[in-house]
């Protein structure tokens, strides 16, 4: 077969309808015409224009019964293809179905792959397909030097030699010359069909007027929750091939013949296991710099494909090519705010905007992540909980608060709902309603901040994220001793944070009623981060405060030998309460006037021994 016809894929060209018609506007015998229209059928077992000629031949014969034999299978195919319906018209004849004729069809399945060295991967993928009764497996194999071709040859895969040329579409396009199946699935060796598939499959299969499905696709090991929907089960039909050199697609022409068939496509519910994305495939493939090489070549043959360029974007940006991969996907959003909504595809749209948005959020675009996630590109997902989700944290970043609770409350709301890409992890965990804590807590909506933060931390069990930000909202409302609690509370659940220990260490230094607690939990602070500059200046500032000059000083040395004026400060009047001031650290006094005077009246409250009177004799 040539290998293109016209700017076309020459696999196009298969069962062409040319020596049909002709032979029967050459009136050539019954039996040519209809060997003819058999081998057609064998070549693409759907091809409703072949049945339209034959059924059309038929009729200008005045051969009735056998073109409502064919009109009914025709019928039950294409059901509501207006050219069928109008040549039974034009002969004034009613179309007989009987469904009960098509009740006993089995449809069968070609199972079409591309490998090159897949031993690992190859028998899991085969093997997923045993639980299908009628199929032939198609391997198009671009050079495996490995067992690939001696495992696959176990499953009575029909092996292909095809040499590789850079371009998936190329090789997707040689397994479709050798379909000869009513329906057709696409895998990649790293992929599985999960188990009940073949129940599915037959429910999909036997559907009336549908082109082709979506299927779901689970990353296996990935940290999102849900699946993406791809275009992998398609009608052995004329005219279908591939585009793309990478992250090829038969949708488009998928969609072509769809519309002239007044057919529909479908969601389908025969799931797909994909291993390939794990670490350990993406090292051993070494798949991102290899889809980096080719998407350049993709591009320059598709400049404006969104699929294409969203995955080019998405792989930069795993590749640290954060500059080049933000630009791309600015260009992807511009180009789908000026596609009508009807012509995005909707699985396409929602993974670009959780991609974009994901990335969005990484860099810290916050105020651009808004805008995105309020555009008609992001609204008309639905909004799904993804683009509430984002929104909202993007919102509580640029501090509009109250705009944040909306969009908070409806992630909350659809968390569970399907959607058509995998959802953000964080959607389905108490992370949304920690948020909403925080924009109520920042409107000073108090009562309903603790009512939702209390929620949070019986959920919680993985961060000390939420406990902190509470207890800091509660001491900033005086609550100190319930912010304590809060904290224990943290570290009773083994959530042993930073945070934690910094937080608390500021709230026991700060209040009085507290300072008994001072000198324990900046002691165990210390313990737990021996390099945390707030836990060691705390632990000075305790010290300090309850008269224990001479081991506070070393507690301020890790700021204080970078200039920091507080910290010097401090140092300074422990120095001069034990009268062991250096002539270096008189020069320093002048520079710490504001700071000296603070603390002077700090120490004033403590509850330990202070001579104010020679503390203020270093205030000039």
């Amino acid at each position: 077969m040539d290998k293109y016809v016209g700017s076309l894929p020459g696999i196009v060209g298969l069962a062409n309808l040319g020596k049909l018609i002709n032979y029967i506007q050459q009136g050539c015998s019954h039996s040519i015409i209809i060997k003819e229209f058999e081998r057609l059928c064998k070549l693409r077992p759907f091809h409703p224009e072949a049945y339209l000629q034959i059924i059309d031949y038929y009729l200008k014969n005045n051969m009735h019964r056998e073109a409502r034999k064919f009109a009914s299978k025709l019928y039950y195919l294409t059901p509501k293809w207006p050219t069928f319906h109008n040549l039974f018209k034009l002969y004034n004849i009613n179309i007989l179905y009987n469904r009960n004729s098509e009740s006993s069809f089995y449809p069968k399945l070609s199972i079409c792959l591309i490998a090159k060295n897949e031993e690992r991967n190859i028998d899991r993928c085969l093997a997923s397909l045993n639980q299908i009764e009628d199929k032939e497996i198609i391997l198009i194999d671009t050079g495996s030097t490995d067992k690939t071709k001696i495992l696959a040859a176990k499953y009575d895969a029909r092996i292909i030699d095809f040499k590789w040329n850079n371009d998936f579409s190329e090789a997707r396009n040689k397994s479709l010359e050798y379909a000869r199946c009513d329906w057709i699935l696409f895998l990649d060796c790293d992929e599985e069909l999960a188990p009940g598939a073949s129940e599915t499959l037959i429910d999909e299969m036997s559907a009336s007027n549908i082109m082709g499905y979506r299927l779901p696709l689970e990353n296996v090991g990935s940290h999102l929750h849900g699946v993406n929907y791809v275009p992998r089960l398609v009608r052995n039909a004329p005219g279908l091939y591939f585009i793309g050199k990478i992250h090829e697609t038969i949708f488009a022409s998928m969609l072509v013949f769809a519309e002239q068939w007044n057919m529909e496509q479908g969601m389908g519910k025969t799931k797909i296991l994909h291993h390939g994305y794990t670490p350990d495939e993406l090292q051993w493939k070494g798949k991102l710099k290899r889809n980096l090489a080719l998407y350049e070549d993709a591009l320059a043959e598709l400049p404006d494909e969104s699929s294409i360029m969203m995955n080019y974007a998405h792989d930069l940006n795993h590749d640290g090519q954060t500059e080049k991969a933000y630009k791309i996907f600015k260009k992807i959003h511009g180009i789908l705010e000026q596609q009508m909504s009807g012509d995005i595809t909707p699985e396409v749209r929602e993974q670009f905007v959780h991609n974009y948005g994901v990335f969005l959020s990484q860099e810290r675009k916050m105020e651009e992540l808004v805008n995105v996630m309020f555009s008609r590109t992001a609204r008309d997902t639905g909004p799904v909980s993804n683009v509430h989700y984002m929104a909202g944290l993007g919102l509580i970043n640029c501090k509009r608060f109250e705009e944040s609770i909306r969009e908070l409350e409806l992630c909350i709301e659809k968390a569970y709902d399907d959607s058509l890409a995998p959802s953000i992890p964080d959607v389905r965990t108490w992370k949304p309603r920690h948020l909403l804590a925080n924009a109520n807590a920042s409107l000073g909506n108090e009562k309903e901040a603790i009512r939702i933060w209390d929620e949070v931390l019986v959920e919680c069990k993985d961060s000390p994220e939420p406990f902190h930000d509470y207890a800091r909202f509660l001491s900033s409302l005086s609550r100190n001793k319930e912010a304590i609690r809060i904290l224990v509370k943290s570290l009773d659940s083994g959530l042993n944070g930073q945070k934690i220990w910094e937080l608390g260490a500021g709230i026991v230094n700060s209040d009085p009623e507290l300072a008994a607690m001072a000198l324990d939990w900046t002691e165990e602070a210390v313990q737990y981060f021996p390099d945390s500059d707030v836990t060691n200046v705390r632990r000075g500032e305790a010290l300090m405060k309850n008269g224990r000059y001479l081991e506070a000083i070393p507690f301020f040395e890790r700021l204080t030998s970078r200039g920091e004026r507080n910290a010097t400060a401090a140092q300074l009047i422990c120095k001069k309460m034990m009268d062991q001031l250096s002539t270096q650290d008189l020069e320093k006094v002048a520079l710490v006037q504001n700071e000296l005077k603070g603390w002077t009246e700090i120490m004033d409250k403590a509850p330990g021994e202070f001579d104010r009177e020679l503390a203020e004799q270093l205030i000039q």
